[in-house]
């Protein structure tokens, strides 16, 4: 071999160590990136990045939804420690409501998708596969949790409005409205909502079609709008809606009876009947189908979800993914004590809400 061949090899060898080297620098350089943007919660860079990985990814999308993981398991083991509320008692809904969950909407529910798909990209095989099921089981519960959120905050404003009670009776109206409403969209009459005698269904309208001038996708569920008014010269009447009255919207299940309270946009009514332009409604969040999300059958959805995937995370042994899977346990058992959650079971558990 000629010497001039010799120092061609010598120099490439050289430089594809050097280049070798690089590239090491390189990936360890953008994975600190990806965590610190974690850290600083500049989610949309770390799900661009190049270099994240799909728990990484999952991560920021959770976070995107507006959550905190560490905010969540500290509030679910928060329930089954806390020293004034037997475990699965249902006043452990306004922890939940307040203190784990703030402003929901569709694009909430979107980013909670896109997280628990890319936990489930984590094959069985993978270390880490434990680990992204403990994160599917949170992002389920969070799912859960916040169906129920999006019925109860009227305002919008990621808030329960915990001092509105016109009957006195301990329970937010807006909870007892709502839990008026599912009972009702189970053909249930409004004299039999709970509690008696201060629920009031003030409008009724059937089959109706609703545009949301935002989208230009045409619905054609039928949908059922009601209106519900809480009465009472109870508590702190100031801070309640005026004239304190509440709307739902319901989709028919082809019966002239039974209809599904679907989860709705927070906030001010955005979509109105097709037929009449000035009558609004909360617009109903819509599944990757383009259906209306009914509200108890999701919320049982996601929480059997998450419970099965912190029973092959708890296989790990560890005493934190215990404490959270046994809150998930007690939210099921309270509001689904039967095992199917149902509309009068949902009514129920909002209707008991701080109790």
């Amino acid at each position: 071999m000629n010497k001039l061949w010799t120092y061609v090899l010598l120099a490439a060898g050289f430089s594809a160590l050097f280049v070798g080297c690089s590239d090491k620098s390189s990936n360890e350089a953008c994975q600190h990136e990806v965590t610190m943007n974690l850290d600083k919660g500049n989610f949309d860079a770390v799900i661009a990045s190049g270099c994240a990985d799909t728990m990484q990814r999952g991560a920021a999308y959770f976070g995107k939804a507006g959550f905190d993981v560490t905010n969540v398991i500290n509030n679910l083991s928060k329930t089954t420690s806390n020293s004034g509320t037997s475990a699965g008692s249902s006043s452990e809904l306004s922890i939940y409501m307040t203190a784990l969950l703030g402003k929901v909407n569709e694009t909430t529910f979107a980013n909670l998708g896109l997280s628990k798909a890319e936990y489930n990209d984590i094959p069985a095989t993978s270390s880490f596969y434990k680990d992204a099921q403990f994160y599917v089981g949170i992002v389920d519960t969070v799912r859960g949790l916040s169906l129920i959120k999006s019925l109860v905050d009227v305002l919008g404003d990621g808030t329960v409005n915990s001092s509105c009670d016109a009957n006195n009776n301990a329970t937010p109206d807006s909870l007892d409205a709502a839990g008026c409403a599912m009972l009702i969209g189970s053909g249930y009459p409004v004299s039999q909502c709970i509690p008696t005698g201060t629920m009031t269904m003030v409008s009724n309208k059937l089959n109706m079609t609703l545009t949301n001038p935002a989208s230009s996708t045409a619905d054609t569920h039928l949908y059922r709008g009601i209106t519900i008014k809480s009465s009472g010269t109870g508590t702190n009447i100031s801070t309640c809606p005026d004239p304190n009255q509440y709307q739902y919207l319901l989709v028919s299940q082809g019966t002239t009876t039974f209809y599904s309270v679907i989860t709705t946009a927070s906030g001010t009514p955005q979509c109105y009947e097709s037929a009449v332009s000035s009558a609004t409604w909360p617009c109903p969040i819509l599944d990757e189908s383009g259906n209306p999300i009914e509200l108890a059958y999701a919320f049982g959805e996601s929480i059997t979800a998450a419970i099965g995937s912190m029973n092959i995370s708890l296989s790990s042994g560890a005493t934190a993914t215990n404490d959270v899977s046994q809150s998930i346990i007690d939210i099921m058992n309270t509001a689904c004590p039967s095992g199917t959650c149902t509309q009068p079971a949902i009514a129920n558990y909002l209707q008991t809400y701080n109790k």
